[in-house]
């Protein structure tokens, strides 16, 4: 049921909470937004100032138990990373490696590994070819492609790309 899976990774993510206090980092409890979508399972985003999680309630669903242990920790280690060392590391740099062992005790992998097959894929694909190949371009590069052509162009045969459906 979702409400029962909004519910564990509510309170997995404030056990986080109080791993991270009992080991010295006291920080804000911020929003869990639940609207992600596609193959990302999590993300810790800020955007204009504000602080939030989001989930992806599907793949949550379908890989609970991995889910807690593992996608929830990994996206807090983001939160702890930026709250200690500002702006200046990378997402998945020595920093957010270190919190995650030392904070979760988690090896730090950087993609999860869950079923995405049945995902519904987010805005769709665009299929484009030159004279000598065919591409499967996603709908930002798609909307720039179409801004300035000439600008994209396919790197073996440098022939123009042109669109020949969208998938």
């Amino acid at each position: 049921m979702i409400s029962e899976v909004i519910q564990m990774v509510e309170n997995k993510y404030n056990e986080c909470y109080e791993i991270a206090k009992a080991k010295g980092i006291d920080l804000p409890k911020i929003d869990i937004e639940w609207n992600l979508k596609g193959t990302c399972a999590g993300q810790f985003c800020i955007r204009i100032g504000r602080k939030y999680f989001r989930v992806n309630l599907e793949l949550a669903q379908q890989n609970i138990e991995e889910y807690l242990n593992q996608t929830v920790p990994h996206e807090f280690c983001h939160y702890i990373t930026r709250h200690k060392y500002s702006y200046s590391v990378a997402p998945h740099g020595a920093e957010w490696k270190n919190a995650m062992v030392q904070f979760f005790g988690l090896d730090p992998r950087l993609c999860h590994s869950y079923d995405v097959s049945q995902v519904k894929q987010g805005r769709g694909r665009f299929e484009y070819k030159c004279s000598c190949k065919t591409f499967s371009i996603g709908p930002v590069r798609h909307k720039r492609l179409q801004m300035n052509p000439d600008k994209y162009y396919c790197p073996t045969c440098r022939g123009n790309l042109v669109l020949v459906k969208k998938v």
